[in-house]
């Protein structure tokens, strides 16, 4: 047995299990949540400026390069905005799946998971398209090496499936609206517009009616991230927190200490 003070190796400090686990900081789950939460309300906003801003190119590749090319800046921003928009869906499923702890948790589990996933691969997609399109149009970079490639993506399956699991984020939020409605957590009107919203946003298309029709899913996503804050501050004010106020550096490097020997011990 090593004697008090003895410190173990760094092979048993990297394998040992801590002792005991400190007390969790309701602050610091409020604060995530919160983060999310503007996460979810920021989504849509991105989403709907995109589609105004975003230029609307050719299915044909020769058409899409030279509108590429006369239209660098607005290709850049309009795409970039929208790929941080379906990237803020990622931590705004968190918030959202917050609001349905029983009763139809399946649904929103699943919901929030194709969310996720849908924004995080429709962002992958977009970014890597925009990356394309905007060094392509360089005066240095061969207009017909240009117009090969993106008439080779039109044509890809594996350009095109991120495209497609990015439309799950969509369905996603039905599913996820199917869950609220089965919960009873919020409002039924805002649920309603979470299962309105993404068919017109879909269809909607891009320019000013495009960002019209994104209002909606706006208006349900903004709701949702309310009644998240709003279940977290209720939640706080029902169970105070438990954080002892005393344990300052000295006492949490001491309990270490003990930890390790403890460790070194067994």
């Amino acid at each position: 047995m090593p004697t008090p003070g003895t410190s173990i190796s760094p092979q048993q400090r990297l394998f040992a299990r801590p002792a005991a686990g400190r007390a969790p900081d309701p602050r610091t789950d409020r604060a995530r949540l919160y983060i999310c939460a503007l996460s979810l309300a920021l989504a849509p906003v991105l989403l709907m400026i995109a589609a105004i801003v975003q230029l609307n190119t050719s299915d044909n590749a020769v058409r899409a390069a030279a509108q590429i090319a006369a239209h660098r800046n607005q290709f850049l921003v309009g795409n970039v905005l929208f790929a941080l928009g379906a990237a803020a869906l990622i931590p705004g499923a968190i918030a959202l799946a917050s609001l349905v702890r029983g009763r139809g948790a399946a649904w929103m589990t699943t919901g929030a998971c194709m969310i996720a996933l849908g924004g995080g691969s429709l962002a992958v997609a977009l970014w890597s398209y925009t990356v394309v399109g905007f060094l392509g149009t360089e005066s240095s970079v061969p207009r017909a090496g240009f117009v090969a490639l993106l008439d080779r993506g039109n044509h890809s399956a594996l350009f095109g499936l991120a495209w497609v699991i990015g439309t799950g984020a969509l369905i996603g939020m039905i599913v996820a609206a199917v869950g609220l409605i089965r919960a009873r957590a919020v409002p039924l009107w805002q649920p309603i517009l979470l299962i309105i919203g993404p068919v017109l946003t879909f269809f909607g298309g891009q320019g000013v009616v495009g960002g019209l029709l994104t209002l909606v899913l706006l208006i349900a996503l903004v709701a949702l991230a309310y009644e998240a804050v709003r279940a977290v501050r209720t939640e706080a004010r029902s169970m105070p927190d438990r954080i002892d106020l005393t344990d300052t550096p000295a006492q949490r490097q001491a309990a270490d200490q003990t930890a390790d020997r403890s460790v070194s011990s067994g």
